[in-house]
Formats: C-alpha cells, sequence, structure tokens
C-alpha cells in the first residue's frame, strides 16, 4: 500500500495554554507504521477525507457550530516533539462567548467542557449531548452535595 493510500492514526492531546489561558488540543498525525505525516496539507487531507471527520465537519459547519481552526506546526508541550496545533488565537473571545450565559460561580468548573463541546465537531469527535450535560451536572453538584 502506497503511503498516500495508508490509513493513519491521530493522536490528539489537550493542554493548558500559559499564555493565552484557555485550553490547546495538540495532535500527532502518523501512519499506522508509526512514521509522521509531516506536511499540514497531507495531514489535513487525511483528516478531511476520514468519513467520521468529514462528516461531523460538515455536520458542524451547516449547524454553524464549527470552530474554524487555525492548524499549525507545534512543539508539544509536555513531549516536546513536533506536532500540529488548533491555535489557541481565538479560543478566549469564543470560549467567553459561550460561558457568558453560566453563572460566574460555575464559569471555572465548565470551561474544559465547554471547550470540548465547541472543539470537538471540529476535530471530528462525537459526544453525544446528554453525556455533556450529564457531565455538567456532576461537575455542578460537586460542591453542592
Amino acid at each position: 500500500m502506497k503511503k498516500n493510500e495508508a490509513k493513519i492514526e491521530v493522536i490528539l492531546t489537550v493542554c493548558h495554554s500559559e499564555v493565552y489561558q484557555v485550553p490547546v488540543m495538540y495532535f500527532y498525525v502518523c501512519y499506522l507504521d508509526g512514521a509522521p505525516v509531516s506536511q499540514i496539507s497531507k495531514a489535513l487531507s487525511f483528516l478531511r477525507t476520514h468519513p467520521e471527520f468529514a462528516n461531523a465537519h460538515a455536520k458542524a459547519e451547516a449547524e454553524k457550530t464549527l470552530v474554524s481552526p487555525m492548524i499549525t506546526h507545534a512543539e508539544h508541550p509536555v513531549r516536546r516533539t513536533p506536532c500540529f496545533m488548533l491555535h489557541p488565537c481565538q479560543t478566549p473571545l469564543w470560549l467567553a462567548q459561550v460561558l457568558e450565559a453560566e453563572d460566574a460561580a460555575n464559569r471555572e468548573k465548565i470551561v474544559l467542557l465547554a471547550w470540548l463541546a465547541k472543539v470537538c465537531p471540529a476535530v471530528g469527535l462525537k459526544v453525544q449531548p446528554t453525556d455533556f450535560l450529564r457531565t455538567k451536572t456532576l461537575l455542578l453538584e460537586q460542591d453542592n452535595p
């Protein structure tokens, strides 16, 4: 099988950005033999042709819930290896808009959950709305037994 027809693996990591003060998604794209996909265009091409990613991306775009991610090369903050990242430059703005409706005391508790709700569709991750709501309820109940 040629490399351009090979299957790939995508390894996702979420870390907190000290600079932007928001979560950031880093991802490593490689062939199943472990060889990295180093060009952004190739990585995006693989992701866009992957059925789950393509379907989720199209649905999010149609529902106007898509985060328009700027994908860039970066050094993984923990592994110190080359990878891609969804650049967080616009994240503080839209995250503030998403959290605006929440009670101020609850914002800190659910910031990661709110971020995941916006970013997951952009990268083709499927999480059921009921799972988000159940998790939010659990997070908010932690201090209120």
